[in-house]
């Protein structure tokens, strides 16, 4: 009793405190350029009561009811899910939100929480739900984390898991920028058929550029380099280098010297055959040489 007491005054404080605390928040909107990706991190809680916790899930396809909707923006905004006895308490006013009637009560946060679901929604944010962007194939979503939070627990149904988080990547693909935002209550259905369908809300979006057309085109050439010559040469050359000789020197060979011609020579021995008056004269100047000595020999006397 004196704990009921206690969360029902905690209860009162904080509603009013904080006025229309119980009310949707706006989703938080992001812009993502052609080609550029997101990161969501998000929290989701369970939707059919008496349903397996799922191992693996899809992206969201669908809106969860107001009443839904609204109990989820109680639990976000009041931070439930960091606890996972206020996260129970959130999960039990979320399922009767939705309906269930055999589903455990709770206790007075679980009351606030089902209270939050009779609230009115506030107008969406400006840009486009995830949802009707891939529906209209403007972005590729895919699930890339999933796991429980905490250990199961009794759940009136057996022990189970009960909420979870995970990743959803986001990645345009429309060719424009895109202001998106990921709305509270997307629905993402389970891999197996019959577990739980899970309802969430985004706690972080992290954006990345797409890369720069300059850095693909230095690791993907989409075309030859300009700088190499796009045709053969128009001609080949017409002549030999200049430098390189064409033809051999035209300076004719020495032409041969022309040797002193000789009378025949005689035997070896004998003296060349002359004519008679030569012969003549060589006898004058024989005898002439001989009569010059005689004299020069007559003065030496």
């Amino acid at each position: 009793m004196t704990r009921l007491l206690i969360a029902a005054l905690v209860v009162a404080l904080v509603s009013l405190a904080v006025p229309g605390a119980a009310r949707a928040q706006q989703a938080q909107t992001f812009t993502l350029a052609p080609g550029a990706t997101a990161s969501i991190r998000f929290e989701a809680f369970c939707t059919d009561f008496g349903a397996a916790f799922p191992d693996q899930i899809e992206p969201p396809n669908a809106l969860a009811s107001d009443a839904v909707r609204g109990s989820l923006a109680y639990i976000q905004q009041f931070g439930l899910g960091s606890d996972p006895q206020r996260a129970l308490e959130g999960q039990y006013g979320l399922w009767r939100s939705d309906g269930a009637t055999d589903s455990p009560v709770g206790s007075i946060l679980a009351a606030e929480v089902v209270r939050a679901g009779q609230q009115a929604l506030p107008a969406s944010p400006q840009g486009t739900s995830l949802l009707d962007a891939a529906q209209a194939g403007q972005v590729r979503v895919r699930v890339t984390e999933w796991q429980p939070v905490g250990e199961p627990v009794d759940l009136g149904r057996g022990s189970d898991n009960f909420y979870g988080r995970g990743t959803l990547e986001v990645e345009n693909i429309s060719g424009q920028e895109l202001t998106l935002y990921h709305p509270i209550g997307a629905l993402y259905p389970p891999t197996t058929a019959g577990e739980q369908t899970m309802a969430a809300y985004a706690t972080d979006i992290q954006t990345q550029s797409a890369p720069q057309a300059a850095q693909q085109a230095t690791t993907q050439p989409t075309a030859q380099p300009t700088t190499q010559p796009t045709a053969q040469p128009t001609a080949q050359p017409t002549a030999q280098p200049t430098t390189q000789p064409t033809a051999r020197p035209t300076v004719a060979a020495p032409t041969a010297v022309p040797q002193p011609t000789r009378a025949p020579s005689g035997q070896a021995g004998q003296l060349p055959q002359t004519s008679a008056f030569g012969g003549a004269l060589q006898l004058f100047a024989l005898l002439a040489a001989a009569a010059v000595a005689v004299g020069v020999l007559r003065r030496w006397k």
